[in-house]
């Protein structure tokens, strides 16, 4: 009744009868008409039962009266009908519309659960399935809207069908992401290392376009309305660095545009970008230099994305198709992160502008003394990297280099250097490493004696490094120990510090190098304990009680946080330790600040997942994405005008 009601263009129902169903549906839903360009509140669903019949009547009755009705205003509305179990839209595919804007393609499964393609036209309720595309994934429609691409998983090759269905044709047998470049030939990107043209007709002539060294290629090409260039999107250590650019298909150059996962154009000269934090971005090119006029403009949020495949299309006449939600994409939440601040009261806010990450299986991350950087060990296909992101919008540094795997990263007290474990020496064994924080260095290795090196610790004045050794990946009890190495005068002789028979790890050095915390599992569960430095057999104070990991100094050494966790192994509070030193050091209080929330990064005990500020105000954990699980709904949703949003936040 709201879809009939609203003020919207009058062919929204093609028929009185599409309106009829759409009214008895109970699952059919819409969204409230978009006053703003990223708000507006959702349309609660249409009502059935005994009123449906007087509902039904009303909007027949207006039907008429509103296909001469219509306004300019822009308004959206959902595309979720009742779909069985085991046919719901793959919406990881990225539905598209096609360029007239008169219909859509989307990809998912069929009644006998194989995937195919299904065309739903604009005022239609149903979703039909598009005969010849059995097996088919990843639609994509001509420009000239007569045809459909798509991938045919069971033959392995992209192929094209006519627009409303018949015997497909097999465009090529060089898979990989895909666009079209105009009604007979389409670009494909093969490995991430080649752009390719393929001819669609009786010749199938291909041309090789591109094959750059210093980038990869990723996603989907996006082709200019006049044919002439191709919008890419590429990375240079992906999937890190993501951007977009211009490849011109004359000069066969390629100019980079902006830091976003993918671009589609609008019109002669915009573009709509969308960001690796799901961000719908315009913005206008000056095509005569493949650079941008202006910076971009937010236009719309929420918009969900598949690594390089976008969730959203766009039509030539301004109508959108978009995926709300988070990001879509298997098993986001235990691969992909954010960082994030977590306060004293529990409030979590972002605090680093970046692409989602993966990080290196040794993971761990740092802050700068003065809190204004990062150092973090990510995943990217160069391998396990240590990387420096200032805060929280700054650049995003890699500071590693070599083929070896690199983690867990520790800032000097002065903030000159980072400390890091490596691989990197003939034998493969875990050692130190030291490289100054801006890289103006090369990485200057400390071959330790005895076991490998996991956690380095360096002690404030540069003479001592501490760090926890040997120890089998999440067994406990399995050889753990806390030793000292003098890297300040040459002298790398394992110096023993902790070795019981027990699990010694997590060491932590106070701000004025004269106390160590660390975990140990002496008393049957993980607790954390302080000890002088380097008197270690001097004295010992039990910090946590009933359990405790991670041990964090603030900056001021006034307070000790840990955090407690559950007896069935789930971490769960942050508590902070008041101590006092005199006349021996001792807890005076401890205070709980916080429940972790179940999306931040803990792990193990033994792995360093959280940092804190020197005033104690801000701590920085990892904070999975949230994936498509239970509770988790993405919403395929159409926007009218939205060609007219462009065009006002841009300026005609």
């Amino acid at each position: 009744v709201r879809l009939a009601l609203a003020k919207i263009p009058a062919d929204r129902f093609a028929t009185a009868g599409a309106l009829a169903r759409a009214l008895q549906d109970p699952e059919f839903r819409i969204a409230s008409e978009r006053q703003t360009s990223v708000a507006g509140d959702r349309w609660a669903r249409v009502a059935a039962g005994a009123s449906a019949i007087a509902v039904v009547a009303a909007g027949l009755a207006l039907w008429g009266f509103l296909r001469t009705t219509a306004t300019a205003e822009p308004a959206s509305y959902e595309l979720y009908p009742s779909w069985e179990v085991g046919q719901e839209p793959d919406l990881v595919q990225g539905p598209r519309v096609a360029p007239d804007g008169t219909w859509m393609v989307r990809g998912g499964p069929g009644e006998d659960g194989e995937s195919r393609i299904w065309r739903k036209a604009r005022g239609e309720v149903d979703w039909l399935p598009v005969v010849g595309t059995e097996g088919g994934a990843y639609p994509r429609i001509s420009p000239d809207g007569r045809r459909i691409a798509f991938f045919d998983s069971d033959t392995n090759e992209l192929r094209v069908v006519p627009a409303e269905g018949g015997a497909s044709s097999r465009g090529t047998d060089m898979p990989g992401p895909f666009g079209w470049v105009d009604d007979e030939s389409i670009a494909v990107v093969l490995g991430g290392a080649r752009l390719v043209r393929v001819w669609i007709d009786e010749t199938a002539r291909t041309e090789e376009l591109w094959a750059p060294t210093e980038v990869g290629i990723r996603g989907q090409p996006e082709v200019f309305e006049d044919g002439s260039g191709l919008l890419l999107s590429t990375c240079t250590t992906c999937p890190i660095d993501k951007s977009v650019g211009v490849f011109d298909l004359e000069s066969r150059q390629y100019r980079v545009l902006f830091p976003a996962n993918h671009a589609v154009p609008f019109g002669r000269n915009r573009l709509i970008l969308q960001t690796s934090s799901g961000d719908l971005l315009a913005g206008r090119i000056d095509r005569a230099t493949s650079t941008l006029e202006s910076n971009p403009v937010l236009i719309r949020e929420n918009v969900a994305f598949s690594g390089f495949v976008p969730g959203f299309s766009v039509s030539r006449n301004g109508l959108l198709l978009s995926v709300e939600g988070p990001p879509l994409q298997a098993d986001i939440t235990e691969n992909l992160y954010e960082a994030v601040w977590v306060d004293r009261q529990g409030g979590e806010s972002l605090a680093a502008q970046m692409a989602p990450f993966q990080l290196a299986f040794n993971f761990g991350h740092s802050l700068s003394p003065d809190g204004t950087k990062m150092a973090i060990g990510l995943n990217s296909e160069e391998g396990w990297d240590v990387w420096i992101k200032e805060l929280p919008d700054g650049p995003l540094t890699r500071l590693t280099l070599s083929e070896a795997n690199d983690a867990r990263p520790k800032w000097s007290a002065d903030g000159q250097y980072i400390w890091f474990q490596s691989d990197r020496d003939e034998q493969g064994a875990s050692k130190l490493y030291r490289r100054r924080a801006d890289g103006a260095d090369e990485p200057i290795g400390f071959q330790t004696p005895g076991r490998e090196v996991q956690e380095p610790e360096p002690v404030p004045g540069g003479e001592w490094m501490i760090a926890r050794v040997a120890g089998a990946s999440g067994i406990a009890n399995s050889g753990r120990d806390i030793v000292a190495y003098r890297v300040g005068g040459g002298d790398t002789a394992e110096v023993p510090l902790l070795t019981s028979q027990f699990d010694e790890f997590s060491p932590s050095v106070s701000p004025d190098g004269r106390w160590l915390a660390y975990v140990s599992t002496e008393s049957g569960r993980p607790e954390v304990y302080v000890r002088p430095f380097p008197d270690v057999t001097t004295s010992r104070a039990q910090i946590s009680v009933g359990g405790g990991i991670h041990p964090l100094w603030k900056g001021d050494g006034s307070e000790l946080y840990y955090v407690t966790f559950d007896e069935d192994g789930s971490f769960r509070e942050m508590v902070a330790a008041r101590l006092t030193a005199t006349p021996t050091l001792a807890v005076q209080e401890r205070e709980t600040l916080f429940r972790l929330s179940d999306r931040l990064l803990t792990n193990t005990p033994w792995e360093p997942v959280v940092d804190v500020t020197a005033d104690g105000e801000r701590f920085l954990f990892m904070r999975a994405l949230e994936n498509q699980g239970e509770g988790v709904r993405h919403r395929l949703v159409v926007i009218e005008g939205f060609g007219d949003e462009i065009e006002r936040a841009l300026g005609r």
